[in-house]
């Protein structure tokens, strides 16, 4: 998917000048003007979000209700970081409460708001979610730009579909990306424990927010 990301660019890419000729075979396949890879990467997004990241039973991940029942052992207010785009973590809280964690949707518009998020006091709910790459039920409104979500998943198009995938630099300078990552930042550094589990440890923009609280940058291995 990079590879496929930056050939896409082509005449748009800081190397394309310096590029003489294009190995043939390249050619052969993508088309003199690369015009078969834009949609050999929708066929690989389609696979992979219909195939790969929807799960058909949720009742396979049960084991996420270990979160929530955490979180009454804690008796706090628990934030959830997560990178992946399912919705394991929402389906395990939406079986004990009937409803998802608090996202930063308004419950009346279902637009995302940042102040849902920002200025939350620790008392106000029991469990936050923060989706740094995104959602697989996450969409644009047609009309007004803003953020919501769709109760059914499947009919997303992949376009319109807000998931970073497949980007070698996963930091967007858009919201709501750029603020959940402000918020990982944030709450780090003001947090007495921090529990990591299931992260590899290959995403350098995550790496180094750890890194400015401990002061060493974690590394894989």
């Amino acid at each position: 998917m990079n590879s496929l990301d930056e050939l896409a660019r082509r005449e748009e890419h800081p190397l394309y000048p310096f590029v003489g000729t294009w190995n043939p075979r390249l050619l052969q396949v993508a088309g003199p003007n690369f015009e078969h890879v834009s949609p050999f990467r929708t066929k690989i997004l389609e696979k992979l979000r219909h195939e790969w990241i929807e799960i058909q039973n949720y009742g396979d991940a049960n084991y996420f209700r270990g979160l929530i029942n955490f979180q009454k052992e804690l008796n706090y207010s628990l934030r959830v970081f997560t990178l992946n785009y399912d919705l394991c973590v929402e389906r395990a809280y939406q079986a004990e409460y009937g409803e998802f964690p608090e996202r930063g949707f308004d419950k009346e518009n279902r637009f995302w708001s940042h102040e849902l998020l920002e200025d939350a006091d620790p008392g106000d709910k029991n469990f936050y979610l923060y989706k740094l790459h995104g959602s697989i039920d996450w969409v644009r409104d047609p009309n007004s730009g803003k953020l919501t979500f769709s109760d059914s998943t499947s009919k997303i198009k992949i376009d319109d579909g807000q998931i970073i995938f497949g980007l070698t630099y996963k930091l967007q300078y858009v919201d709501p990306f750029l603020f959940l990552v402000y918020q990982l930042r944030r709450l780090s550094l003001e947090a007495k424990l921090i529990i990591v589990v299931g992260y590899g440890f290959a995403d350098e923009h995550i790496n180094g927010i750890f890194g400015r609280r401990s002061g060493a940058i974690p590394t894989r291995g």
